[in-house]
């Protein structure tokens, strides 16, 4: 008797698996889609460095059809010298219903995107915050037709992404001239200012050429093209 309920006891359970039927099957669908967990950890292994993450950010200011770019590279003491980003231009502005499309959308729809454009279809600026800055709080303010906003996207440091554009911060009467201002807390270190400038005046001589009014500023010093 013993042993029968030993070998009772011992019988595998029946399985609990769901058994797949074609019925489930979805044959078709428009679109990638995409794991929002793996989604930073795969743009950051696409072979951004530093410098394409601050170009990225001067191409998109030069297709705002700013005529003044000014670019902050600084190593942050009270962050252990990581380095903070930042990009001032005077171009033409972002309204506020085009924030989050322009920093937390990968990719603008093709619709409106302009194919003479700098910018690398519109993943410029969203790509540039994911790979520079790890963990931390970006803090973006914009000025069109005399519109002022501001935009904060935060990384955690376990792949967690959020935004936030508050209304209270929005002013429809600034009187303040049209422009960009970005700040990004960069978890990056080791990479000074020399060859940035060193590569700028190299990159933007082209469009320099184009446009003699075109003024580029790095840690306060006048690109020379």
């Amino acid at each position: 008797m013993k042993i029968k309920e030993e070998a009772a006891i011992q019988q595998p359970k029946k399985s609990t698996i769901k058994t797949f039927t074609y019925e489930d099957l979805q044959t078709s669908g428009v679109g990638y889609e995409f794991d929002k967990d793996r989604m930073l950890k795969a743009f950051r292994s696409m072979g951004f460095n530093p410098l394409h993450c601050i170009f990225e950010f001067i191409d998109n200011s030069i297709d705002a059809e700013s005529t003044i770019i000014k670019i902050t590279w600084k190593a942050n003491k009270d962050r252990n010298n990581q380095f903070d980003f930042g990009c001032n231009d005077d171009g033409c502005g972002i309204e506020p219903e085009n924030m989050h499309p322009s920093f937390c959308v990968v990719g603008t729809p093709v619709d409106n995107y302009d194919w003479d454009r700098t910018g690398h279809f519109g993943m410029g600026g969203s790509a540039g915050i994911m790979n520079m800055m790890e963990s931390g709080t970006a803090d973006i303010s914009s000025v069109h037709n005399n519109i002022y906003c501001t935009l904060y996207i935060t990384h955690t440091r376990e792949g967690g992404m959020s935004w936030g554009l508050p209304k209270d911060k929005i002013d429809i009467n600034s009187n303040l001239p049209n422009g960009t201002n970005i700040k990004i807390p960069t978890n990056i270190t080791g990479h000074t200012d020399g060859p940035i400038k060193r590569s700028a005046s190299v990159v933007y001589y082209p469009h320099f050429h184009r446009d003699e009014n075109f003024k580029l500023e790095i840690n306060g010093q006048n690109i020379a093209f």
